[in-house]
């Protein structure tokens, strides 16, 4: 399912070359790993820990990590996912100076 134009202008101010952005099909198993979290950075939705991951086991062009939803970028196309609280709390705690912690999250898919 294709998602609104004011998601993509949303998308574009970070990937400008997006043409479209859908809804995710099905949930997704990240695998976040030591390294990934080394070389993460702190208060960048774009380089956290999650992020990081996510480009290398999609082999994604980026990703948009938000509170509430991610997108993972690949060719042109934006997929929403929405993002669990035990990733988000992960995340918070990384940004605030603590640790990411290593191990498998699950993306979910937007609720209907």
């Amino acid at each position: 399912m294709t998602v609104g134009r004011g998601v993509l202008s949303v998308v574009n101010r970070h990937f400008p070359k997006v043409s479209k952005v859908e809804e995710a099909k099905h949930p997704v198993l990240i695998e976040v790993t030591k390294e990934d979290v080394k070389r993460s950075k702190r208060k960048n939705m774009n380089e956290c820990a999650m992020a990081v991951a996510c480009k290398r086991e999609f082999k994604a062009d980026g990703v948009i990590m938000a509170r509430s939803v991610a997108y993972l970028i690949k060719e042109g196309l934006a997929i929403r996912f929405r993002v669990p609280p035990s990733v988000y709390r992960e995340i918070t705690s990384f940004d605030r100076g603590g640790t990411f912690e290593p191990g498998q999250y699950q993306d979910s898919i937007p609720a209907t």
